[in-house]
């Protein structure tokens, strides 16, 4: 590094700014490659939990839900790394190079603008049926909070699509830094604003439910089955949810303002001085918004399934005790007669705790 010069038709203010975009291509791929790894690494080790709570279920819209959740992201950490990781130094800079190497990106951004919406829209009736079911079912509930969740994340939606409709994508920033630089507005970093109203009003939402049930010294009916402990679970995951999501959605919405957009480049053969664009960094936080949400989404579903599934194999139980007490001696029929009562209180229950399938009452 002693003996380095600096090329002579690159002025030394602009080499300097090139430095910095590359340590911010590298720091966003390592970012990238970080979190898929994170991903997988969730999938592989929560894969026993998903065969016998998800896989070994029959259909329903729960399962539904959790297979996009898992899958599609799976599928978008595999290709974004693909895509991030590949360095292009093959490239060469004749026109027909230069023109494949913008369709690439232009492809690129598109495949993974629709896969994020795709996932998010997921998410968004996760997070949705979950209220719905906390508040018993509420018509008002399910209408506001379907009607206020379509309306942020299309908005969310429009603003990234303006931002990136108008927005040149540069391929070679530099002679022989191939990275996918592309210029947006200021404005860009509005879009978790409508995604953090959304899921702040569901937090504020489910604040109040819990304090509710606090509150009461009895639960009634939640989402096809009874008790607190079923009803504090679905509170508790919820809150922890959106206390740790809108922290990083508040992440993405700061990096994305005030990361550093002072670049040199403003297109694939010319070096300008004080150009703003953006900057590859961006991309270090995105990431964040785009897998943690779907790694929490999951642990949101595993849990509550594995709830219903443990109650179900006590109620189970219950009734197996139920039916060897009324064959007992009928000095027992006391104790027989109170275990059938306990039966008897939920009836119909049996057999109906898988969410969403046909013919049950189950929610969540």
């Amino acid at each position: 590094m002693a003996n380095a010069t600096t090329p002579a038709d690159i002025p030394v203010a602009v080499l300097k700014e090139i430095i910095a975009e590359v340590r911010n291509t590298q720091a966003s791929r390592y970012n990238m490659l970080a979190l898929s790894v994170l991903y997988v690494y969730d999938t592989i080790i929560t894969l026993g939990q998903e065969i016998e709570l998800i896989w070994m279920k029959p259909m329903s819209l729960l399962k539904v839900l959790y297979l996009l959740n898992r899958y599609l992201n799976l599928f978008s950490s595999i290709f974004n790394s693909s895509v991030y990781l590949y360095r292009g130094t093959n490239m060469k800079n004749s026109m027909s190079d230069h023109v494949s190497r913008l369709l690439a990106i232009k492809s690129d951004i598109f495949i993974r603008c629709w896969l994020d919406e795709v996932s998010e829209w997921n998410g968004i009736v996760i997070l949705i049926i979950r209220v719905w079911g906390i508040y018993e079912r509420s018509r008002w509930i399910l209408i506001v909070s379907a009607v206020f969740g379509t309306a942020a994340h299309a908005s969310s939606a429009v603003i990234m699509g303006i931002s990136l409709n108008y927005s040149p994508i540069i391929s070679q920033p530099a002679p022989g830094f191939v990275v996918c630089s592309i210029t947006t507005p200021s404005y860009f970093a509005a879009y978790w604003i409508p995604v953090l109203a959304f899921d702040s009003t569901l937090f504020a939402l489910m604040l109040w439910k819990g304090w509710q049930n606090l509150r009461k010294d009895k639960i009634t009916m939640v989402s096809g089955t009874s008790g607190r402990q079923l009803a504090n679970l679905l509170v508790r995951d919820s809150i922890m949810y959106y206390l740790f999501i809108n922290a990083v959605y508040a992440m993405d919405a700061a990096m994305w303002y005030w990361a550093d957009v002072r670049c040199s480049f403003q297109s694939d053969t010319e070096l300008l001085m004080n150009v703003d664009t953006q900057p590859t960094l961006i991309e270090a936080a995105a990431v964040y918004g785009l897998y943690l949400p779907s790694v929490m989404a999951g642990k949101l579903l595993l849990n509550i399934r594995d709830e219903l599934h443990n109650e179900d194999a006590e109620r189970t139980d219950i009734i197996e005790l139920s039916m060897f007490e009324t064959a007992a001696p009928r000095s027992h029929t006391g104790i027989s007669h109170q275990s059938t009562a306990s039966v008897q209180a939920d009836p119909g229950l049996q057999g109906q705790w898988d969410e969403w399938g046909k013919g049950t009452t189950i929610v969540w």
